[in-house]
Order: structure tokens, then sequence, then C-alpha cells
């Protein structure tokens, strides 16, 4: 399957998207079912947190009590003594069982000073008082007896929360303080929550920048952050939740992402394994159809060739049998007129040795000189036509080496070589041993290599041919003729097996080497010859025959 994906891109792709949606979607629905997990969690946290800040500020409202029972001493005798406010600090504390250091303290408005103080409050004598006090006092004074609470306040790096309300002592006007620790009473609502995923700053409007809830931060990054206001006695508390999911026990860990994991890449892999069995089933039979239809096509291509090879070939050969015939009967009366010139040339010479010859002896000798030369040249032309029809011989094949077959070509040519300085190289394999006709295979080798010498270097006074081999497909032969020349012209390549086709006509060609070639390749070598060529750069000939005897075949 993976072989048939390999030749079907469209297939590949759209089998590899199909997996990739399974496994995004999965994705996906694994990050909604976090993220709304996380989104519970955080309204839990967020809800925990506004429910501590009431808290907070319900406690916050729980320390006027202590106040208010103070102002109420104040207010029931005429005069309170330092010792009896310290006695009445220490028994509400004691009746309340408070855990806060809240310190008290009664600001003479005449004398502009605290005359009785209790707890643990370090309050100024010679320094400034803290500006939320002053305000406080300033407050009751104006104001009566409302109470009053001034803004949190940082004091020797701790945070306070300062009330007050008016009372008279010993008819002097004055101001009752309470001044209690921030933290004593954060740590009340505060102490559950810590190293528990949640972390408080408190701000206030007025000191933006300090943070009067001194909790531990977090150890890790908050994951959620939340903000929320609140009113206290008129003054407004900014509250900064920092929460952490790792450390809280609102947090809920469900195994339900692992589920939809475990389903999806099932889910997906069933889709994709059902698709690919589609798929497959496709190539398969587009792959068959592909198949078929390469089959005919190769089928029809091949009876095409093979028309045009049949049909050539019955032309050729039809043209060689021509050209036969006529030759044979044209051989006997050239013959006869050859016998004619030389009778007519031994004449000649008899009455030159007369005393006096006949003045014609001259004309006569000069008409049998060129009747002999005339016939002679149309014996050689019959000979050269007889080729042409090729008959398989009746002598067996020689079982040979090939290398030695080209050299001994190459020796017989090497008069016509030597005289125009040119090379031919032999780099056949001396290990590569044929089954063929001798004969015929040097006729074709010496007609391609004469072709060369006198056509691809007509206009040029050195020249290279090389003349190589290789075995290919098992028992079929590759050999290999070819020249760096001039090359032919493509309408010359069509043409160039053809009887009597020559392009030096005039000049001593006759047209039937490359016809003979052609003829013996196909009829007695059993082979096929194919000519590749390019003006100005040369011609190769290629010759695939087998390399042991058989019968022929359909080719």
């Amino acid at each position: 399957m993976v072989s048939l994906l390999k030749k079907s891109r469209a297939y590949t792709i759209a089998l590899a998207a199909m997996l990739l949606a399974g496994l995004l979607l999965t994705a996906v629905v694994y990050y909604a079912a976090e993220r709304n997990q996380f989104k519970v969690w955080e309204y839990r946290a967020v809800a925990e947190a506004e429910r501590m800040s009431n808290e907070l500020i319900y406690r916050m409202e729980l320390e006027r009590e202590p106040l208010l029972s103070l102002a109420t001493l104040y207010k029931g005798s005429r005069e309170v003594t330092e010792e009896e406010l310290r006695a009445a600090h220490d028994n509400l504390f004691s009746f309340t069982q408070s855990r806060n250091n809240m310190a008290t303290g009664w600001y003479n408005a005449a004398l502009q000073q605290f005359e009785q103080t209790s707890g643990n409050f370090a309050w100024p004598v010679t320094q400034e008082l803290p500006t939320p006090i002053n305000l406080a006092i300033e407050h009751s004074l104006n104001n009566g007896s409302n109470l009053y609470v001034a803004p949190l306040f940082q004091y020797e790096t701790k945070s306070y929360l300062a009330m007050s309300v008016s009372v008279m002592n010993n008819g002097q006007e004055g101001a009752l303080i309470v001044v209690i620790p921030f933290n004593d009473i954060l740590m009340r609502v505060a102490s559950d929550i810590l190293d528990q995923g949640k972390s408080l700053s408190i701000f206030t409007t007025e000191q933006p920048l300090v943070n009067h809830a001194q909790l531990t931060p977090l150890a890790t990054e908050a994951e959620a952050i939340h903000f929320m206001s609140l009113e206290f006695g008129g003054n407004t508390l900014n509250f900064r939740w920092a929460l952490d999911a790792d450390n809280s026990p609102l947090w809920q860990e469900s195994n339900l992402g692992l589920f939809i994991i475990f389903v999806g890449i099932t889910v997906t892999c069933l889709a994709v394994f059902a698709y690919g069995a589609v798929l497959f089933h496709n190539i398969r039979v587009e792959t068959s159809v592909q198949q078929r239809t390469r089959q005919l096509k190769e089928t029809y291509e091949g009876l095409q060739s093979a028309n045009a090879k049949l049909v050539q070939q019955e032309r050729l050969a039809s043209l060689g049998k021509l050209v036969a015939g006529i030759s044979h009967e044209l051989s006997t009366p050239i013959s006869n007129a050859y016998m004619g010139a030389s009778l007519l040339d031994d004449v000649v010479n008899d009455l030159k040795q007369l005393e006096s010859p006949p003045k014609s002896v001259t004309k006569l000798e000069e008409t049998a000189s060129l009747l002999k030369s005339s016939t002679q040249r149309a014996t050689d032309l019959i000979t050269s036509f007889k080729e042409v029809s090729i008959e398989t011989t009746s002598t067996k094949p020689s079982h040979l080496a090939l290398k030695d077959l080209v050299d001994e070509v190459i020796t017989s040519l090497k008069t016509d070589i030597q005289k125009k300085n040119f090379s031919v190289s032999n780099t056949v394999d001396p290990s590569l041993y044929v089954e063929v006709f001798a004969g015929q295979l040097a006729t074709v080798l010496t007609h391609l290599v004469q072709n060369a010498l006198v056509h691809a270097y007509a206009s040029r006074a050195e020249g290279r041919v090389d003349i190589y081999a290789n075995e290919v497909d098992g028992n079929q032969v590759e050999l290999c003729v070819e020249d760096f020349g001039e090359g032919m012209k493509p309408e010359t390549m069509v043409r160039i097996y053809e009887p009597f086709f020559t392009t030096r006509l005039g000049q001593g060609g006759s047209g039937l080497g490359m016809h003979v070639v052609y003829n013996i390749v196909d009829a007695v070598l059993l082979g096929n010859i194919e000519v590749q060529s390019t003006e100005q750069k040369g011609t190769k000939f290629i010759i695939r025959f087998p390399k042991t005897r058989q019968t022929k075949e359909f080719r």
C-alpha cells in the first residue's frame, strides 16, 4: 500500500490531511476540555477570593466594638484615669479573647497630646503623628461623636488600622483613638489560605504603591489574577489576588484529557484506516487501468513500428532484388563487351607491329582502351550491385573475439587510413566473444569506416574513428562506429539506407554501401542498426545483434 501511495501523490496528501485533521481536532477538543477545567477552577477560586475579601471587611467592621465599648466608659464617667483605661483595655481583651494587639489612646485637644495610652503601639511623643491618626483626631473633634475610620497606613514597616471617636474626660474635649495592627486582622482570615495557591495584595487610594497585606508570595508564577475593590469606613481598599492552580485545593485532577486523547486517536486511526482502504482500492483499480492502457499503447506502437519496418524491409528487399536481377542480366553482355575490348586491344597491338601500320591504329588503340576501362568500371558496379541481394550464407557462423575481427578490418583498410592521415581506435573488450558470420560483419565494418573516411572528413586533412562495443541485455551486443566529422542533415538521415542514394553523386559514389550494411545487419546478423548524427559534431552508428546465433525472430 505504501508503494502505491507513493505513486499517487493526491491520495497520499488526502490521507495525510485526514490524519492531521483528526489529530488537530483531538488537540482542539483536548485544549477546550483543559481550558474549560481551568475556567471552572478560576471561577471557583475567584468566588473564594471574593468571599474571603468580604470576610476581611467584616472582620475589620468588628474591630469597631472595642472602640465603642471604651467610648462608653468615658461617657459614663466624669473622669477616666490612665490606670482605668488600661484595666478596661485588659478586661476587654480577656472577655472577648481577642488576639489583636490593639492599642488605645486618649488625645487631649487642649494640650494637643496623648495623655492616656495602652497597648503595644509606640505612640509618638516628640515626633509628628502619622497623617491618618491626625485625620482621625481632626475628624472626631470636628464631627462630635461620629466614629471615624482612617485609611490604612504604614508606621515603622507595619500597616495599621486607626479608628476614632470624640469623648470628654474630666470636662476636657478629646478624641479616643484605637490603633490595630492590620496584619493581625488579615491573618485571622488569610491563615487558612497560606500555601494553598493564593496570595493577596491590598492597596489604598491614598498609597497605591504600598502593599498592606504582608503575605508570602506564590512560589510559582500566578495562573490567574483577580482585582476587586471594597469600601470600609468610607475608604476604598483595592484587592489583588494571585491564584495558582497547581497548589490550589480547588483544582480537581481529571482523566478527561487522557480519555479525549485516547478516543480522538482511536477514531482518527479508524477513519484513516477506512479511508485508506477505499483509497487503496481506488489506487489498485487506477493502477490496473493505467497498466492496461500502457500495455495497449505499447502494443499499438509496436504494431505501428513493426508495420513501418515491414514496409521498409519489403521496399528495400524489392529494390535489392530488382537491382540484383538487373545486375545479373547485365553481367553477361558487359562481360562480352569486355572480351571484345580485350580482343580489339590485341588486334591493335598486332597492327602496330607492321612496318607501315594504318593511320587509324592510334584511334583504334584509344577506342580499345576507353572501351576496356568503361567495361571494367561497369563490371565493378555490377559486382557491388550483386551485394545488394544477400542470401544467408551456407557456411556456419564463427565463434570469435570481436576485438580481433575489428583489428583485421582496420588492417585491411590500413592503406586508405594512412593515405589520409586518419586514426581508427579499437577499444572492444578482448574478452567479448560473439557467434557471427565473420565475413558479413567485416563487410559492414568496412563500409562504415570507409563511409566515415569519405563523407565525415571530406573537407578535413585528418580525423578519428572510434570502434567500441558493450554487452547489453544478456545476449545482445552493441557495436558502435563513431566519427567526429561533419555529421548529417536530418533529410539525409531519413534516406541513408535507400539504394542509389548518395551525397557524392558523380564523384565515385554508387549509393549502395549503407543499403548493403542494412541488409547484412537485418538478414544475416539478425539485428538492427541505428544512426545518431549532429551537424558539425559527428555521426555514430549503433549495431545491435545477438551474441550467440539464434533463430531469426520478428523485431
